[in-house]
């Protein structure tokens, strides 16, 4: 709406202090006016060294000057002020820009002892280079021969300046006199500046990247690059990497230029075009992380892909060769293992695992239980040793892997079904409760949300049977509890009682529909074993984890359990080719998404179909047999051993041992 400059000088010219009013106009509810200005660092703030007091004195004052609207013509409209100060260290970047030290090396013939004092030397160089002595800071001093090694602490146009003339031969010279004349031979005076300031290009070139692939569709123009590529072209860029064939600086102010006038020319496309371009973006950015050439085709990638870059690359990979997402995911969680048995459908007993993240790695939990897929091996013995000890394979728990919990009464009821109860399934956000059909004739069964059960928000009753085809009863309810009460018909003899079927409802997790809720960190990761037909008792159930871990999604893995043993694996392996992948056929047979694919049995990796079948054998009737199928469309095309080589990590014994879980249960 308008700006203006007031001048604080007699004489019209600027001064250190300045003041700008600009009028955003009127501002009702639900309008926003935002106002970008750009300041410059004051050139209090550009000498060395600094004190508190300048860092603590304000950079900018805000103030925001409201008139309200008047009542009447008669009341005159209250105006209001609110100001606001910003400090130095408030705009870092500000600060930090003109604050970034450049490194430099002088090395010494002469070796290391007490008498040798690295201020004195320090007070030489800088006098030879012709700045203050409080430009200048001490690192470190190595041993052997003198390594001295300390920095400027210099705007970057002066700094690349004084890195420019300690390359030339004049200052060689000079700087070699006096170090002779305080009794020392000095060997070099090296500038590693210029490493630094290509690491940061290709690291700002990296972030710019990483935006630019983000951006929505329709934008034309990626500020970010623009910005880069100013540096990039800058002065001080000039001074620190030189223009030609191996200087970085060059070469990002060409990739910038390339990568703006695609996103130009492809600003309306979509499809495949749009894909590959965000692809090439997030390779190239990628690369330049970690210092590492991709296939993608870039003048700065090639400008890097030096003798040093190859090198510290190939160190770098020997070094992380044994980290993978699974080792960060395990050094997250806790070691100790929660066990909760819930009853469960068709005659089953299930087992919920309960991992937690450890203090203060809640964030990189969080992240991590959506990127892999662990398992547990679960083993099921009677106290009274009255039957052989089983065991079944934990699974995380998804909206299309769970066992439902299931609640029921007898059928027919007795006096004791008049009952009531809460049920859990851990860190979900969102249930869903299937009640029979043929529930509640006569009774009555009713949920709530809270423990008081006062208020019911569902009550199931039917006052005549109902037909044989009918549907179950179902809904949904946020969180991860529900709460519930079954009541007979009023004045009931128990006789009558007798004549009712009772009440029978299933309990399962299911996909949240906020997407806000699914984004947050979960508190943890839920686990399940099944166990079928297990006679009441008390048991002893204990876990640990398994030493293969599948580094894919949990919501791409799903369980088929083989009530058949060996011989419906068997049939299942008919129905797959040579990538164990399942015919659409036998994927519509037992409810999977397609494309299905197996990986495993009982959370084991198998790379073939002898594999396999030589892991059914192994497992005893007794237990639960469950194959382990991967539904990711993203990895259907990869082969057998890539899949395994990439997915599939082992964990050594001394770490999978540790993680274990121990109860004592009365089904």
């Amino acid at each position: 709406f308008g700006t203006a400059e007031l001048c604080l000088r007699p004489d019209g010219q600027k001064s250190e202090q300045q003041v700008m009013l600009m009028q955003v106009g009127p501002v009702r509810h639900g309008i926003l006016r935002e106002v970008a200005f750009r300041l410059n660092l004051p050139p209090s703030l550009q000498r060395r060294p600094l004190t508190d007091n300048q860092l603590r004195a304000p950079l900018v004052e805000v103030s925001l000057l409201v008139e309200t609207v008047a009542r009447t013509d008669y009341i005159r409209a209250p105006v209001f002020m609110r100001t606001l100060d910003f400090l130095p260290l408030q705009v870092p970047s500000l600060l930090g820009d003109n604050l970034v030290p450049f490194p430099m090396r002088l090395v010494l013939e002469n070796d290391l002892d007490q008498t040798f004092e690295p201020e004195t030397c320090l007070r030489q160089v800088a006098q030879t280079l012709g700045i203050n002595a409080c430009e200048l800071e001490l690192n470190r001093v190595l041993a052997g021969s003198i390594i001295v090694d300390f920095r400027l602490k210099l705007q970057p146009e002066r700094a690349a300046q004084v890195l420019k003339d300690v390359k030339s031969s004049a200052f060689q010279a000079n700087m070699r006199k006096e170090i002779e004349k305080l009794g020392y031979q000095m060997k070099s005076v090296k500038t590693p500046g210029q490493q630094a300031f290509r690491r940061l290009l290709q690291m700002r070139f990296a972030g710019a990247l990483g935006i630019a692939a983000a951006a929505s569709h329709g934008t034309t123009d990626v500020p970010e690059l623009r910005t880069v590529k100013q540096l990039a072209s800058s002065d001080l860029a000039e001074s620190l990497d030189p223009p030609g064939p191996s200087s970085v600086a060059l070469a990002v102010v060409q990739d910038c230029t390339t990568v703006l006038t695609s996103i130009a020319e492809t600003a309306d496309k979509k499809g495949d075009e749009k894909k590959r371009r965000q692809h090439d973006m997030l390779q190239m950015q990628a690369a330049h992380l970690a210092q590492f050439k991709c296939q993608s085709i870039a003048a700065s990638l090639q400008a890097y892909e030096v003798k040093e870059a190859r090198v510290a690359a190939a160190s770098m990979e020997r070094a992380c060769e044994a980290v993978r997402v699974t080792s960060a995911f395990l050094d997250s969680t806790s070691e100790n293992v929660e066990l909760r048995s819930h009853p469960g459908a068709d005659d089953h007993v299930g087992v919920f695992l309960l991992l937690r993240p450890r203090f203060g790695t809640e964030d990189d939990f969080g992240y991590l239980t959506k990127a892999l897929c662990p398992t547990f091996q679960v083993t099921l013995t009677a106290e009274d040793d009255a039957s052989d000890s089983r065991e079944a394979c934990a699974y995380p728990v998804h909206a299309n892997s769970m066992l439902p919990v299931c609640i029921k009464s007898n059928h027919p009821t007795t006096l004791h079904d008049r009952c009531g109860g809460k049920v859990t399934v851990p860190y979900a956000h969102r249930l869903k409760i299937s009640v029979d059909s043929r529930s509640c004739v006569g009774g009555s069964l009713s949920f709530y949300v809270d423990c008081t059960a006062q208020k019911p928000f569902k009550v199931i009753h039917h006052a005549n049977e109902p037909i044989a085809c009918q549907k179950p009863d179902t809904f949904f309810v946020k969180g991860a509890d529900i709460w519930y009460t079954y009541e007979h018909a009023k004045g009931a003899n128990f006789d009558q009682i007798a004549e009712n079927w009772g009440f029978e409802f299933e309990v399962q997790i299911a996909d949240d529909t906020d997407v806000r809720a699914t984004e947050r960190c979960p508190r943890g990761m839920l686990l399940q074993a099944r166990f079928a037909g297990v006679t009441p008792g008390s048991y002893n159930i204990s876990a640990h984890l398994s030493p293969q871990v599948f580094e894919v999604a949990p919501s791409t893995i799903s369980t088929c359990e083989l009530a058949g043993g060996a011989e419906e694996l068997a049939a299942m392996l008919a129905s797959t080719d040579g990538c164990l992948q399942l015919t659409g056929a036998a994927t519509l047979a037992r409810g999977l998404r397609s494309p299905s694919r197996l990986l495993g049995i009982n959370g084991s990796g198998a790379n073939s179909k002898a594999a396999l079948c030589d892991f059914a054998r192994a497992i005893p009737k007794k237990d639960t047999m469950q194959a382990t199928i991967l539904t990711s469309m993203e990895l259907n095309h990869q082969s057998i051993a890539e899949l395994e080589n990439d997915k599939l990590a082992k964990v050594p014994d001394e770490r999978w041992q540790r993680f274990i879980g121990n109860a004592v249960v009365k089904l």
